[in-house]
């Protein structure tokens, strides 16, 4: 079981781009979020193998307050009255968070066999990762 926090805004996978000549890449921002999550899991699994078998993700991901709002809308959304609807997409968030774990945590995404995964607001933006055996 591994149990880690990636600090930062969380960022929702991006379609991969083509450029005219018809080279395709990953646009910066997704490339970027990926490396930073594949960094704390690296931290996380302490040199460890990547983990066999059937597994369970629990992915909490925490979304900056927009610093427009007002202070009645901002206490609504750290108390949950107001719920985070808008973009990134929760399955974006999730494909960032799970391909950038193949081969670090686990040998590939598809030895996840449940899934729990929330986008609420809060203070401090980040992502909070749990992996464990199902």
């Amino acid at each position: 079981m591994i149990n880690f926090t990636v600090p930062g805004t969380p960022v929702g996978k991006a379609r991969p781009r083509v450029t005219r000549s018809g080279r395709v890449y990953t646009p910066e921002s997704t490339a970027q979020a990926e490396e930073a999550i594949r960094q704390a899991a690296q931290q996380a699994m302490h040199g460890l193998e990547p983990m066999e078998g059937p597994l369970v993700a629990t992915l909490a991901f925490i979304m900056p307050i927009p610093t427009s709002w007002s202070k009645r809308y901002r206490d609504d959304a750290l108390t949950g009255v107001m719920a985070h609807t808008s973009r990134p997409d929760l399955d974006n968030l999730i494909k960032t968070v799970l391909d950038a774990l193949n081969g670090i945590a686990y040998t590939d995404d598809k030895q996840i066999v449940r899934l729990g995964a929330t986008k609420a607001y809060g203070t401090d933006p980040k992502i909070l990762i749990s992996i464990r055996s199902a």
